[in-house]
């Protein structure tokens, strides 16, 4: 695939070069790989293992170059030091490797998106290799792992890999990077050595996967973020409560701007057994990763940004772009198109797992047409306070020593919903709308309740005029239910004395204190108890390592 851009030399230059002083001697070579992010140097001795004078492994079609064979043993060295730990793996994976861009995987068989037709999908792969980007292909089914799958049309192998090295008006070629014809039937032609010929009708429907590594990124979108992060066991994509509590890198964008997204997890290939996730000889699997761009439904004070996008909870936010889904395998990523920022904006981005409670690295980067590096920031740097409390509505919490407080956030998660329907007729317990008051120490109403029928929801409340005290928080449900169990936390920002929380003697009558109970705000959007996210996540097991065995 590298071989057939117009800028092969350099792009196989920048993967294996001659040693410098002092390793020529024993490592004629060095090559240059990306480990999460980073580029890392191996250096490999000249030793290649062979049957009958012909390299075991990786070759060139002729024999006639070692830096194929080269490169495969300075990956093997970087793996673990084991060839067998090369097996699988995919095209995504071993292009990052080799070129340090991420790599867009497109399912031409997604119900979810229009088909894509044979005259679209001609100019999709043309327009790429017009830009220099590298294309590869294949027909990718999961339905059986690990079995011998019928031929796709004109005898293509399924789940395996295919560079697209050439493409015109009427033909495309394609080609098997194990060198041989492999049983095609088509009647395109072929050179004996891996070379396939065929028209667009037939690629369209022998092909169902892309996988674009758009090289021309590194021009058009020059401008690169980069951060190595870490899941600390909560998150979780946006069907789970624990999803704020995720890190959001939030960037302020105007029109004209577009963003190239990726994240990645350390390989496994180069781990115990025991450690890949799979255990024994299950080979190498991955946490389900996916990254969701969400845009706030009330802008925030620009003083409030970071604090505000902690607080993710579905009421607040829409989802502005995200993966197509979470994919179980080592790198994902997603474009944030120019055509979608149709106004300037803050966005925050969150790279999670599909599950919550993961504990693991990753790294994740973000690359822009313009750059916005001023406005990037990760709203752990907000520094706070989280306290909680659980038990059964209606109650009345304190908070306080709330001195040098400048804002706190209130979130109510109903951990055991009450019943609203029979159970005997087996439809599950919905959840109640709740919602809180939140009064000053002279019971002035700083927040009245929005009723969400959600899992959870939020209220901001601004302490900067408070000047120290406390707070009374009030939790309600809607028309005054009763029972059920609902977990309240407090995040304060800036306290100096150590913010307290606990349930007070007394329940506090607010509709007498406000005299305000005809005005609280109602909102009962209906939304799933057990997903309270917009724009449901979908996981994948796409991407395994026998998936591209040939590669």
């Amino acid at each position: 695939m590298i071989l057939s851009s117009p800028s092969s030399s350099a792009l196989l230059q920048s993967i294996i070069a001659p040693s410098t002083p002092p390793h020529p001697s024993l490592y004629p070579a060095t090559c240059s790989f990306f480990v999460m992010g980073e580029p890392q140097s191996v250096i490999v001795d000249s030793l290649i293992p062979v049957d009958n004078a012909s390299p075991l492994f990786a070759s060139s079609r002729t024999n006639q170059a070692a830096c194929f064979s080269l490169i495969e043993k300075a990956l093997a060295k970087l793996s673990g030091a084991s060839f067998k730990n090369l097996v699988g793996g995919n095209v995504a994976e071993s292009l990052y490797d080799l070129l340090g861009v991420g790599v867009e995987d497109l399912h031409l068989d997604d119900r979810s998106q229009p088909p894509l037709s044979p005259a679209n999908l001609k100019t999709l792969v043309l327009s790429n290799l017009l830009q220099g980007n590298l294309v590869g292909t294949g027909n990718i089914d999961t339905s059986k792992p690990g079995q011998e799958l019928p031929r796709a049309k004109l005898g293509i192998r399924k789940n395996h890999a295919f560079a697209v090295v050439n493409a015109t008006d009427s033909v495309v070629t394609v080609y098997n990077p194990q060198g041989h014809d492999d049983g095609y039937t088509g009647t395109g032609g072929t050179d004996g050595m891996g070379t396939l010929s065929m028209n667009w009708k037939d690629f369209h429907s022998c092909f169902n996967r892309l996988q674009i590594a758009p090289l021309s990124v590194k021009e058009t979108h020059p401008n690169r973020l980069q951060y190595k992060r870490e899941w600390s066991g909560v998150g979780g994509c946006s069907n789970f409560p624990g999803f704020r509590k995720n890190g959001v890198l939030v960037v302020d964008i105007e029109p004209g701007n577009e963003l190239f997204l990726m994240m990645g997890q350390i390989d496994r290939r180069g781990l115990p057994r025991g450690e890949r996730a799979g255990g024994g000889d299950a080979g190498v699997s991955y946490d389900e990763i996916g990254i969701t761009v969400v845009e706030l439904k009330s802008p925030a004070a620009l003083a409030d940004r970071l604090f505000v996008h902690k607080m993710c909870t579905p009421e607040r936010y829409k989802v502005f772009a995200k993966t197509r889904s979470f994919a179980n395998r080592r790198d994902n990523t997603l474009w944030v198109h120019e055509k979608d920022i149709k106004k300037k904006t803050t966005l925050g981005i969150v790279f999670s797992t599909f599950h919550p409670d993961v504990r693991g690295d990753y790294f994740c980067e973000v690359r822009s047409r313009h750059s916005v590096a001023d406005s990037a920031a990760w709203t752990d740097d907000v520094q706070t306070t989280e306290l909680s409390w659980t038990g059964e509505f209606p109650a009345s919490l304190k908070l306080s020593n709330l001195k040098g407080a400048t804002r706190c956030a209130v979130y109510m998660r109903q951990t055991a919903a009450r019943v609203r329907v029979n159970p005997s007729k087996g439809k599950p317990a919905q959840p109640e709308p709740v919602g809180c008051w939140v009064l000053a120490p002279n019971g002035t109403v700083l927040c009245q309740p929005s009723f969400v029928k959600a899992t959870e929801s939020s209220t901001f409340v601004d302490l900067t005029t408070l000047e120290g005290g406390e707070l009374t928080i009030a939790g309600r449900y809607f028309k005054g239910a009763k029972g059920g169990e609902v977990t309240v936390e407090v995040m304060v920002e800036g306290a100096d004395g150590g913010a307290t929380l606990v349930k007070m003697d007394e329940d506090v009558d607010v509709e007498a204190l406000s005299g305000q109970k005809k005005k609280a705000k109602t909102k009962t959007k209906k939304m799933k108890a057990a997903r309270p996210g917009f724009g449901q996540a979908k996981k994948t097991l796409e991407g395994l390592g026998d998936m591209y065995a040939g590669l």
